[in-house]
């Protein structure tokens, strides 16, 4: 508990002064509303809050007020969207406060569409939303932030209903509930989303503490430690209006290109390997018959000590040009490991030591480490010059053929005792800075090759972080529970608007650091879904990830893969008609069950099974013996490889073989596939393709295919589609 013992302690040290009563309200004209600090340029109510009961004017002296300014977004306001902010001191901070792009992908307006036609209304149930803020007094500023520093903190608390359950807060590992957890959102190494219908998005990239049902029953407790707090309410209630209002205000990806759906396959990371190595796996895959689309190369394609100098080590790679050339010569695209550090034994740390690319400690001098590369310092992207110095050595490797950048790292930002290029306050910039990072890189990509083809591999990201697709989990552990939290990470990750996801398949990293592959069953278990997530990549630490290596007395781990990736590229039609979904709308292909049926109560506690897409249900096997236990929503739901029919609601227990699992198909849909299975990039109109129905009996399904779009129709018994020119082709129609 942040400020409390309990219900009626308050901690020693610590003074909380809530808003009490109205003293004065009084509305502002559109063009003040953004005077006080709302970004809202609508009209606004600005209400002075007083901290206890005025019975005299006395009672107006010696206590703090609290100002709450309450709009809608935008020069007119934005439907189902009240954006609020509290505050206690007013004046004017030192350090520029980092802020995230309202509306980006229209050129910072709301959308008309979104604009409302009359007053706004909002509402939860017909019920208000009631809502409490308060001051921890600073004249008693608790040791409270992640610095050590003493400082006050404003807080916001949310009522909770009976049997509500809070959803969301990022990349999140554990629990998919977060009923009864503390949450800090702070970058390290390692919003809000309610089903009863409306979302919360806390603008600010400072140390954001949620206290669910933790501090009190009733309440979530919303505390940052500043003397004013933005929140925008965000009412649904449907999660996928939530989703479609939160990316319309932070941003929504573009369509990733088709090959980077493929399968990803890595040197892993301490693995030695040189150009003898990668050219050995590239051929056992060829003789196995198992497509890859997307080879990595991780940390030491660069020599030791000088990441990041952006040159391929020639002890092991002599001519990196030419074996790159002779790579995309057998199709493949090339992806290669970065950070924002750069060593002492980089040949470029003078230069940008010189001139001042780098975080600074505040007598001017360079910050440094030894966490990671020896004497480390760290690139700042608030400084434009320092960014274009940066983007120049990308510019490079993309014009030898590197198609992708793995943007690893991001989280050990320092905030104490540092400044930034453009003032920006330290300790909000931590959490920012990795929006500035993945950013910097992505528009090197576009610039160089265009959106259609840029692609990053990031790690870390913050609000607005969508825009710079794609995402993976970070580095989980090779074991079950490793598995599970990956699934329960994309899940989350998707809540807070990020379309497109990946894992390290088979997991990355083993207890105790050992030199031991993963076991089979769980890499196979972890094949079978890590190829139905939008993104897919065999990543290991200590050894490699080949299936031959994982299981070299058996085929089998061979022969999963090689069907999971064959499946992929079948469902690539499917895949890409919902990635224009999350692309128009920002609700990500692998995604919680409560995103499509928020009516069901099963579906909200569920966290091992998801949708991908709206079509299908995926319940991965988290064991050897190969046993899974899922839920089916309401209606009738056959199984696309067994062809099984399930009918929910329902529990069902059943056991699968490794090359198979749960994969059903939700009644009264369609899903299109394509004829080809061996690669994700294909013309439907060319090579054909199929469509499977359970019980649908009209559908018109959109499928982008570069800058245009083919229509997929349903109707009477037959099949075709529509391409941007007018052709048309008929397709296979199959009805389960």
């Amino acid at each position: 508990m942040r400020f409390t013992n309990g219900t009626w302690d308050v901690k020693e040290g610590i003074k909380i002064n809530s808003a009490v009563e109205v003293s004065k309200l009084t509305v502002l004209e559109a063009q003040q509303s953004g005077v006080g600090g709302l970004d809202s340029k609508s009209k606004a109510l600005r209400a002075l809050c007083t901290t206890r009961h005025v019975r005299h004017r006395g009672d107006t002296l010696n206590k703090p007020t609290i100002t709450v300014e309450v709009a809608s977004p935008g020069a007119s306001g934005c439907k189902d969207v009240l954006e609020l902010r509290a505050y206690h001191f007013r004046g004017k901070p030192v350090s520029k406060e980092p802020r995230f792009e309202r509306f980006p992908d229209f050129n910072g307006s709301v959308p008309s569409e979104l604009i409302p036609e009359d007053s706004l209304h909002t509402g939860r149930s017909n019920e208000p939303l009631f809502m409490t803020t308060s001051n921890v007094d600073p004249l008693y500023r608790p040791t409270l932030g992640p610095s050590g520093h003493i400082q006050g903190y404003m807080a916001i608390s949310f009522s909770i209903a009976p049997g509500e359950t809070i959803y969301g807060l990022g990349e999140r590992f554990g629990p998919f509930v977060k009923n009864g957890q503390v949450v800090d959102i702070w970058h390290e190494d390692g919003g809000t989303d309610s089903p009863i219908g409306y979302g919360v998005f806390v603008d600010s990239s400072d140390i954001i503490s949620f206290e669910v049902q933790s501090e009190r029953m009733d309440k979530v407790q919303i505390s940052l430690p500043d003397e004013q707090i933005r929140v925008l309410i965000i009412n649904g209630p449907h999660p996928k209006r939530i989703l479609e209002l939160y990316t319309a205000i932070t941003g929504r990806p573009p369509i990733p290109a088709p090959w980077t759906f493929g399968l990803w396959l890595t040197t892993s990371f301490l693995t030695s390997y040189d150009e003898d190595t990668v050219t050995n796996f590239l051929d056992g895959l060829d003789q196995r018959n198992i497509p890859l689309t997307v080879f990595h190369f991780d940390c030491f394609w660069m020599k030791a000590h000088q990441w990041c100098d952006f040159e391929f080590d020639k002890d092991y790679f002599p001519d990196a040009a030419s074996f790159i050339q002779r790579l995309h010569k057998r199709g493949l695209k090339i992806c290669v490991w970065i950070n924002s550090y750069i060593g002492q034994e980089s040949p470029l740390f003078l230069e940008g030591d010189e001139k001042g690319y780098f975080i600074k400690k505040l007598d001017g001098s360079t910050w440094q480490s030894d966490r990671w590369q020896a004497g480390i310092a760290i690139v700042d992207f608030t400084n434009p010059a320092a960014t274009r110095w940066y983007q120049s050595y990308l510019a490079k490797l993309i014009d030898m053929g590197v198609d992708a950048f793995k943007t690893d790292f991001g989280e050990r930002i320092p905030w104490d005792n540092v400044k930034f290029h453009d003032g920006s306050h330290p300790r909000l910039a931590h959490n920012y800075y990795t929006h500035l990072y993945n950013q910097a890189v992505f528009d090197i990509m576009v610039e160089k090759r265009g959106i259609e083809q840029a692609c990053v591999f990031a790690r870390s990201a913050t609000v607005g972080g969508q825009r710079y697709p794609v995402h993976w989990g970070g580095d989980c552990s090779t074991l079950w529970t490793g598995m599970a939290e990956a699934l329960r990470g994309s899940m989350s990750l998707g809540l807070a608007g990020f379309g497109f996801s990946a894992t390290d398949i088979g997991g990355f990293k083993a207890p105790g650091d050992r030199f031991v592959s993963p076991d089979p069953a769980l890499y196979k278990r972890w094949v079978q879904w890590g190829l139905l997530a939008s993104h897919s990549r065999l990543h290991g630490s200590t050894t490699y990830r080949v299936p031959w290596e994982i299981e070299p007395d058996s085929p089998e781990s061979s022969l999963v893969l090689k069907a999971a990736v064959e499946l992929k590229h079948r469902l690539m039609p499917y895949i890409m008609s919902a990635a224009q979904e999350a692309h128009e709308t920002g609700v990500p292909l692998l995604r919680a069950l409560f995103i499509e049926f928020p009516e069901d109560p099963c579906s909200w506690k569920v966290d091992l099974q998801y949708m991908f897409g709206s079509n299908l249900l995926v319940a991965p096997i988290f064991n050897p013996e190969g046993e899974v236990t899922y839920y089916v929503p309401k209606g009738r739901w056959v199984g696309l490889l067994d062809k099984i029919e399930r009918v929910g609601p329902r529990w069902f227990t059943e056991t699968y073989d490794f090359f198979s699992l749960p994969i059903l198909l939700r009644e009264g849909t369609a899903i299109v596939l394509g004829t080809q299975s061996r690669t994700p990039e294909y013309d439907l109109m060319k090579d054909g393709y199929e469509v499977i129905t359970n019980k649908a009996n009209e559908i018109s399904i959109k499928i982008p295919h570069g800058r245009s779009l083919i229509t997929v129709r349903l109707a009477q018994g037959r099949t075709w589609a529509i391409d941007s020119r007018g052709g048309m082709k008929a397709g296979m129609l199959t009805t389960l």
